[in-house]
């Protein structure tokens, strides 16, 4: 944490300089694919070997958060020497009238000195850290300080470096790179040694900066901060009011500490469930961060102390004030549970900017997790640029009540809570968190209290976002209602064992963590407010994320992720409509028939069953038209599907998985082959996947890379196919490595389980599983399976759609391919 010392320096130390350089190069780059208007790039003079971060940073994006994850990254084709930075204005900016509008970054890093104090257990990052940083030499001559042992360097930084002293260790030693290292480091109030780099312009000097700085030491608890101008931030001279302005920036900062505290509820409950099968009894603390004092939820108290100050900080500036660095200031800000500075997520922090003309933003939830810190720094560039129009109305979100809200708790229930959830007290608390000691060690049992909140406005705002395989049979408000009723009836069960004695403490805190997580997985919120989030990402306008990205270059190919597959006109919306388009186009070549059955191959796989499954045939008749005319109507049919689908085109006993993304066709065995998509020349089916934006994007991140390097991606290819799960799947690696039998004989990828692997789901589930197939029955790794399957047994929201390209008329093909009918007789017998 940035003390009150430190807010003159947060936008010039080298530390924050650095860690905002990489910071911001990773945003630059990902978020290059925004139109901001006048976004300024230069190349910076390699006057030094910059070294790449040997840890792969964005990788634990698609894991561990919900936003830019590493294929974004990937898309951009970073520059690997990181010499590349680019300057990011924010929305309604124009470089060329303010040069200095430009978005800036800051962080900081902070290191534990002890694991454990009371045995000892020192921690290792900071045996590194005492080489490079020694005490002044009017404390210790830097030949005494080397001479010590590690044991006697950390009792020494202990003694003399006490947080109430503010005592400081100078670097003292250097290395090719880390000229952007702060010259000093001192000991913060929780007894951390605190690393605060300089602030940069760019987040190719922050990537770099934290990259290195993690490389060196390891990673400690980050923390990073996003600044704009005071004028901006307010709304000055931007058009619209002051008033909208902070409307706006209120809606998305209170959007996403909803977003980032369900999903990371939600996380806790997968992890809980796993706690519990290997252990009933288990004291595992599924929500850790509603019991840290500076953590925990949005609460009643932050929305009312953010109101009061944006209207007075907002008011200044629109009348040609500043807002200045004070003590007044520090107090208002920092003081007790109603600053903005004691809750997860990011903050509105107007203390660290004073004084500069810069309002800031602070990311306080990351703690050692790198790719966190980079989902929330790349997400908040990317409203930055575009705007927060589209969460002006979360504006009225409410936070957690800690006493109106705890009291809607039985009584019994708010006595054990107050027993059993508690937080440290003492010296390890900044003192600027003023409470009285009991409200200081129980305030965290109030954040239990989040359920039973008000949600009236969020269900007002997101019913309609609640994702369809949620909302089957209940509204998102009867789903909230639900999730509170057994989150009540948990607590009180846990509660009557806790006052009977029968469970210990630990227990009891462990049902209460499972409880609160058990809420938000069955609430519907974190998918719904993902859903939100995720058309909002990628579905601006085509000037912006989604499509911009398409058509971003890569500097050194000029291509983006199989950009070359959707060249010409891509017709966007609902796929229905797109069909009907081109049916309205070609009203004597194509027609739609609903609830054409498909019957699912008995062969097919290890899946004995007798259904038979309805989906819209869309026939295309070839008869009749010259080698143009076909041309133009695959180029049609190509424009109506691309967007978001993937098909599969093959005709009866396949050998090979043909897939179709965009414009291309594609086939990988022993090589990776793709050429254009052309109507085939026999009669085939092809079913058409739908795919959400997140799918669609992975899928070609995927694809891109097989294309770059097939055998470092999928590996080695044979005939049999990787039939089993494959562990630890991710996008740069999917290779198979299981051995089948005595024999040593290893099952690799065959021509068809190398596509339907592919971990493009949320939580990195395989195309087949997202599909509804499990692995045991195997249609993943036959061509021709896998096309029954499709057909057959996927889930028609899935895919709703079977094409069937024809040489008949189309008078002729619907003779026999007529609504409720059976289609014709199919062989899907691999050859």
């Amino acid at each position: 944490m940035l003390s009150m010392s430190e807010n003159s320096r947060h936008f010039s130390r080298p530390w924050v300089r650095s860690f905002i350089g990489y910071l911001s190069f990773t945003v630059s780059l990902v978020l290059g694919f925004t139109t901001n208007i006048g976004a300024k790039t230069e190349r910076l003079p390699p006057k030094r070997s910059l070294v790449p971060p040997s840890r792969t940073i964005c990788t634990l994006i698609l894991h561990k958060s919900v936003g830019f994850p590493d294929y974004l990254l990937d898309a951009q084709h970073l520059d690997e020497l990181r010499t590349m930075r680019k300057l990011r204005y924010p929305y309604g900016i124009d470089p060329l009238v303010e040069p200095d509008a430009h978005i800036q970054y800051g962080a900081e890093s902070e290191f534990v000195l002890w694991l454990d104090h009371k045995f000892g257990n020192r921690n290792p990052q900071i045996e590194k850290i005492l080489e490079y940083y020694a005490p002044p030499p009017e404390q210790m001559t830097l030949e005494v300080w080397r001479a010590l042992t590690i044991d006697q360097k950390m009792k020494w930084s202990e003694k003399n470096l006490s947080n109430t002293k503010f005592g400081r260790l100078y670097r003292v030693k250097d290395a090719d790179g880390i000229d952007f290292l702060p010259p000093s480091i001192h000991r913060d109030f929780g007894g951390n040694l605190e690393f605060v780099l300089d602030p940069v312009n760019t987040l190719e000097e922050l990537w770099y900066q934290v990259g290195k700085l993690n490389e060196m030491f390891g990673t400690g608890s980050l923390q990073a901060s996003v600044s704009v101008k005071d004028t901006h931030f307010y709304g000055v001279g931007l058009g619209g009011t002051r008033i909208q302005a902070s409307r706006k920036f209120k809606g998305q900062n209170f959007f996403f500490q909803e977003l980032d505290t369900l999903t990371k509820l939600r996380a806790g409950y997968r992890k809980y469930q796993e706690a519990v099968k290997e252990d009933p009894k288990t004291t595992f603390l599924a929500a850790p961060s509603f019991a840290h004092i500076y953590l925990g939820p949005l609460k009643a108290v932050h929305v009312e102390r953010m109101d009061q100050l944006l209207e007075e900080f907002g008011a200044t500036v629109e009348n040609g004030g500043s807002i200045r660095e004070s003590d007044s200031l520090r107090i208002r800000v920092k003081i007790n549970e109603t600053s903005q500075k004691y809750r997860g997520g990011t903050v509105y922090r107007p203390d660290l900017g004073a004084g500069q003309g810069r309002s800031v933003q602070e990311i306080r939830d990351a703690n050692t997790n790198e790719g966190i810190l980079f989902d929330r720094l790349l997400r908040l560039t990317h409203f930055i640029q575009n705007g927060y129009g589209h969460f002006e109305a979360f504006a009225d979100l409410q936070g957690v009540d800690h006493f109106a809200d705890f009291d809607r708790l039985p009584q019994d229930v708010r006595e054990m809570l107050l027993k059993i959830i508690r937080t440290r007290t003492g010296h390890f608390h900044s003192p600027y968190f003023q409470l009285d000691e009991e409200r200081d060690a129980t305030t965290v049992a109030r954040n239990f209290a989040y359920p039973m909140k008000n949600w009236s406005q969020h269900i007002a705002l997101l019913s309609n976002w609640l994702p369809p395989q949620m909302g089957k049979t209940s509204t998102l408000g009867e789903l909230v209602a639900d999730a509170q009723t057994h989150y009540l009836l948990s607590l009180r069960k846990t509660a009557a064992e806790f006052h009977k004695g029968t469970i210990s403490e630990a227990e009891v805190a462990s049902r209460v963590h499972g409880a609160l997580v058990t809420f938000a997985a069955e609430s519907g919120l974190a998918e719904t407010f993902e859903n939100y989030y995720q058309h909002h990402l990628f579905e601006s306008p085509k000037e912006n994320s989604y499509w911009a990205l398409l058509a971003h270059p890569n500097e050194k190919s000029g291509q983006t992720i199989f950009q070359n597959a959707y060249e010409g006109d891509i017709w966007t919306g609902p796929i229905e409509l797109r069909l009907k388009k081109l049916q309205a186009k070609w009203p004597n070549q194509v027609k739609i028939v609903d609830q054409v059955l498909f019957a699912y191959d008995n062969d097919a796989g290890n899946l004995e069953a007798e259904k038979k499954s309805p989906r819209q045939l869309v026939i295309l008749s070839k008869a009749g038209l010259s080698g143009d005319q076909l041309s133009q109507l695959s180029q049609d049919y190509l424009s109506a599907v691309s967007y978001q689908t993937i098909s599969f085109p093959m005709g009866q006993n396949p050998g090979y998985l043909y897939a179709r993304i965009g414009a291309k066709t594609l086939r990988a065995y022993q090589s990776f082959d793709e050429w254009n998509y052309r109507p085939p020349s026999e009669k085939n089916i092809e079913p058409v996947v739908l795919l959400n934006p997140a799918e669609d994007l992975k899928l070609r991140f995927y694809l891109n890379r097989i294309r770059d390097n097939r055998e470092s991606v999928i590996g080695l290819q044979e005939y049999r196919g990787a039939f089993f799960d494959i562990p630890d799947r991710t996008l740069r690696r999917n290779i198979p490595e299981r051995i089948l039998d005595a024999q040593n004989i290893c099952a690799i990828h065959n021509c068809t389980s190398w596509f339907t692997t592919a971990p493009i789901g949320p939580h990195s589930e395989t195309l087949y599983q997202l599909m509804g197939a499990s692995t045991e029955i195997e249609v993943h790794t036959n061509p021709g399976w896998w096309q029954s399957y499709l057909t057959g047994l996927a889930p028609p929201s899935r895919v709703p759609f079977v094409i069937h390209w024809t040489d008949e008329t189309l008078s002729d093909a619907s003779q026999h391919l007529k609504s409720g009918q059976q289609f014709r007789t199919w062989t899907y017998d691999r050859k």
